[in-house]
């Protein structure tokens, strides 16, 4: 599966490409320790007014007096990653996007907003390969995205832990954080110089150019289930004028009143890129969760705050 942005005109994509799947794209960052998530309003200001930053920093490795152990986190984190394709097999949402563009003057213009019926299938293959297909208001929907630029396979991003693609990392446990409250293990990601990414990738004039990626994971310390994911580029990729693609995404907990099922779920995702010459940042909201042919009729609750 992928994530993946796309400009109207000759055809230029930012994609997360998982072995053979579909295009996807996606970045963001937040002070590692002790930060929040971002908010809508986070990096704008009044209209008009000059953004303190357009995106957030660059995420780099934090050194740790205390490390954590890689071999008792990992497993149990990918434990709850298997759990969740094995329970979740399709779901529906509404998907809610905002995109706002950085004027050359200063200051974001006026959000462009568009919602989809979003649904997503995860399976996994014979061979161990993740596998997620996705579409909106029952198609792909490409098109519909703001400035020609469509943004795909944001759930499939926490598989950067899964172990068909985390051995192309070179893992880190950073030791101990929070996130919303919450404590939490902060695994530290970097494509590895001898291994060939496979992740994501960006799409441009019928070429996939993969992306060497870095990026931090918080873990919940309890039930070991990702609170939030950032990933950033390890290097920009100047033969197609890509120099930043920058995503947060915030985890949460969904309950399924019929099956009793508890699944952490995508709630919220934030993305800045610097690609041939413009800056954008895209909020994407997920809300209304269902569990197809399992537990269609009844809808997510929202969840507890800690």
């Amino acid at each position: 599966m992928r994530m993946s942005f796309e400009f109207a005109g000759p055809p230029i994509a930012l994609a997360l490409v998982m072995g053979m799947f579909l295009p996807c794209a996606a970045s963001a960052q937040v002070n590692p320790v002790a930060s929040q998530a971002l908010t809508s309003e986070s990096h704008l200001t009044a209209a008009g007014s000059t953004p303190v930053s357009w995106a957030p920093p660059e995420l780099l490795p934090m050194p740790s007096e205390h490390p954590c152990s890689l071999a008792d986190v990992l497993p149990l984190v990918t434990a709850r990653i298997n759990e969740l394709m094995t329970n979740l097999l399709r779901f529906t949402a509404t998907e809610e996007v905002e995109h706002f563009e950085a004027r050359n003057s200063g200051g974001w213009s006026k959000p462009v907003r568009i919602r989809f019926d979003y649904m997503a299938e995860i399976e996994r293959y014979s061979n161990g390969l993740p596998h997620m297909r996705e579409t909106r208001d029952g198609g792909l929907s490409w098109e519909k995205f703001p400035a020609g630029l469509a943004t795909l396979g944001i759930p499939s991003t926490i598989l950067v832990l899964d172990p068909y693609f985390s051995d192309g990392y070179q893992l880190t446990c950073e030791g101990s954080g929070e996130w919303a409250g919450r404590p939490a293990w902060l695994l530290y990601f970097q494509q590895r110089s001898d291994k060939h990414p496979r992740l994501r990738g960006y799409v441009a004039n019928h070429r996939e150019w993969l992306l060497n990626m870095k990026g931090r994971v918080w873990i919940d310390k309890e039930s070991f289930n990702p609170m939030h994911v950032e990933t950033d580029l390890a290097e920009p990729v100047p033969q197609i004028l890509l120099f930043r693609d920058h995503m947060a995404i915030d985890y949460e907990p969904v309950h399924f009143a019929r099956q009793a099922e508890t699944l952490w779920l995508p709630r919220r995702a934030e993305v800045f890129t610097d690609f041939k010459g413009h800056r954008f940042r895209r909020v994407h909201t997920f809300s209304n969760f269902l569990l197809f042919s399992v537990d269609v009729n009844t809808k997510d609750k929202p969840p507890v705050q800690p």
